[in-house]
């Protein structure tokens, strides 16, 4: 046997609860991404823009360095001292005392332009012809490189830097002398600048954090950095596009395995040097990093807070939802009593109204069908004590009647003979009948009447053959007329007068039985149309049944004037239903 799959059936309230956290989950968690997106991608723009910007600012008071040695290497090269020396005096001539005073003035004058610069250890002036003179403020000493004459002679005059000197930490700079008179070359100079100087600026550099940065020159070699460990040494392979770029500032993101690292270049000004700085990207992403926290505190905040802000919005939403459901079930095992308290303007709250509508409709209706079976009832008792043994009574009657004529008492017979068509029409047939067949028991039961009052009351039946067809409830007039005679027309001595009529208008079909007897009060009006009420029993049933066939609002209508008449006026519709 197959098991059945076990159905899982929502409430609303769930189904609502579930809605509203899903979407409210979706939107929080797109405009999370979305905005951190955002904010990752600006973060990144202005560490972009940031650190190219202090990079340049750097590179700018490296300038401002070269500059400076530069302007003392022209400072030097303009010198009269300097000039003389080389111009007068050879290797051969440095033992005379003339050449002593020319050397003794070129220290002098050296010592005055370096004296006070901590960028520059040493200068070394090499003539022409000549061995080189050396002034230091150290006690290190240099050595020429006659290799580097010809990239010195190739500048004419301008600043070479050449490059580092790693165990000693110095950084060589030179420039041809030429004469000032003949512009012919006497010799060149090399200043030694101290590498500490420029290593001192880079290490200051907060935007650095962890990262490197480097002088590279025109050959990628590291003149200076933030790390000495890092001198003459060939820049990585990977970080060469920061170099020979056609523009004056690089940056680049590198990849190297789970690292990733900002690697930026800027153009120096004697264009031959480049700035370059290493950074790795978790450095700067620390921020994002606490972003990336940060938002998803408040991504949790916000959920949470949808979370509650559904549920008790779901909560409240389902809450007249319950109390309607709990009162129809209420109303469904029974208790029609029971009502909806549900005092909301909208959908629900006009949902409860129509229970509630609807509620007492059905106990009204209730009422009704419980009242017309009670009549029923009632008239069914009064049917079977009027049925003992009808067919003897009314066979009783007949005979009455045939004895009488016999004997020549026709009135007798006439009086048995309409006591007994009363009798017949009263136990046979349906509730409905036609207004001919009404109007015939109206005339047997006034035949009985006119014997016993005589001339003191008259009887009047106008009702058209047109209205015959029509159909209205059994015994809806005889009642009514009886009520008239007994208490309006009884006590007087002569002149009574009833009058029963018909008419249709307007779709409705008007019947009224008037008097003029004694009359009644309003009050007395109000006792007989009331239930709890024992006087005329026989109008107040009708007008219970006319109620309940055709409407609360189709009972009689009672109209009466103390000492000149009553009439009373009943309302039938001639629909499909009765014709």
């Amino acid at each position: 046997m197959k098991k059945k799959k076990r159905k899982f059936h929502f409430k609303i309230s769930q189904k609502l609860a579930v809605s509203c956290i899903g979407l409210c989950f979706a939107v929080i968690s797109i405009l999370t991404i979305q905005y951190y997106n955002y904010s990752r991608h600006l973060l990144e723009n202005q560490t972009r823009l940031y650190i190219s910007d202090m990079l340049l600012q750097t590179g700018n008071n490296l300038d401002l360095l070269m500059n400076d040695v530069e302007s003392l290497i022209f400072d030097i090269q303009k010198e009269p001292h300097v000039q003389n020396y080389l111009t007068k005096f050879s290797k051969s001539q440095e033992d005379n005392y003339e050449a002593y005073l020319a050397k003794e003035d070129l220290n002098n004058t050296i010592y005055k332009n370096i004296l006070f610069d901590d960028n520059v250890e040493a200068v070394m002036i090499i003539p022409e012809e000549g061995e080189p003179h050396v002034i230091s403020k150290t006690m290190k000493e240099y050595q020429a490189n006659h290799n580097i004459k010809n990239k010195i002679y190739e500048a004419g005059g301008s600043a070479v830097w050449m490059g580092v000197e790693p165990s000693e930490r110095y950084i060589t700079v030179a420039a041809q002398i030429n004469s000032i008179k003949t512009m012919r070359p006497l010799g060149y100079l090399i200043v030694q600048i101290s590498e500490r100087k420029f290593s001192k600026l880079l290490n200051g550099l907060s935007f650095v954090k962890d990262g490197n940065i480097f002088i590279v020159n025109q050959y990628g070699v590291i003149v200076s950095g933030n790390s000495p460990e890092f001198l003459n040494q060939q820049l990585d392979q990977e970080y060469q596009g920061a170099l020979g770029n056609k523009s004056d500032r690089a940056f680049e993101i590198i990849s190297n395995g789970s690292r990733e690292e900002y690697v930026v270049g800027q153009k120096l000004d004697n264009r031959t040097w480049n700035l370059i700085t290493v950074i790795p990207v978790l450095s700067y992403q620390s921020t994002l990093v606490e972003l990336r926290r940060y938002f998803a505190l408040i991504f949790a905040i916000a959920a949470t807070v949808a979370v509650v802000v559904s549920t008790l919005n779901t909560l409240t939403f389902s809450r007249p939802i319950k109390s309607l459901l709990k009162t129809m079930q209420k109303f469904g095992e029974g208790d029609f009593n029971v009502i909806s308290n549900v005092k909301s303007s909208d959908e629900i709250g006009l949902l409860s109204q129509n229970f509630n509508r609807m509620a007492y409709n059905i106990n009204d209706l209730i009422d009704k069908v419980y009242t017309e079976t009670m009549l029923k009832q009632e008239a069914e008792l009064k049917s079977l004590r009027m049925q003992i043994n009808p067919h003897f009574l009314y066979n009783t009657l007949e005979t009455i009647n045939w004895l009488s004529r016999e004997k020549g008492v026709d009135e007798v017979g006439a009086l048995a003979k309409s006591l007994g068509d009363m009798m017949h029409y009263t136990i046979n047939g349906s509730d409905f009948t036609t207004i001919e067949n009404e109007v015939t028991n109206i005339n047997n039961y006034l035949m009985i009447q006119r014997i016993r009052y005589g001339d003191r009351i008259s009887f009047v039946v106008g009702m058209p053959e047109e209205l015959y067809h029509y159909k209205l409830p059994k015994l809806i007039l005889q009642p009514l007329i009886e009520n008239s005679i007994i208490h309006g027309l009884e006590n007087r001595e002569e002149g009574g007068l009833l009058v029963v009529q018909g008419m249709v208008k307007s779709k409705m079909l008007l019947l009224s039985v008037s008097d003029n007897g004694v009359g009644m009060s309003q009050e007395k009006i109000n006792t007989i149309l009331s239930k709890d009420s024992d006087d005329s029993i026989g109008m107040r049933n009708v007008d219970q049944r006319l109620r309940l066939y055709f409407g609360t609002d189709r009972g009689l209508k009672i109209q009466s004037i103390i000492n000149v008449g009553t009439q009373v006026m009943m309302e039938i519709p001639v629909g499909d239903t009765f014709l």
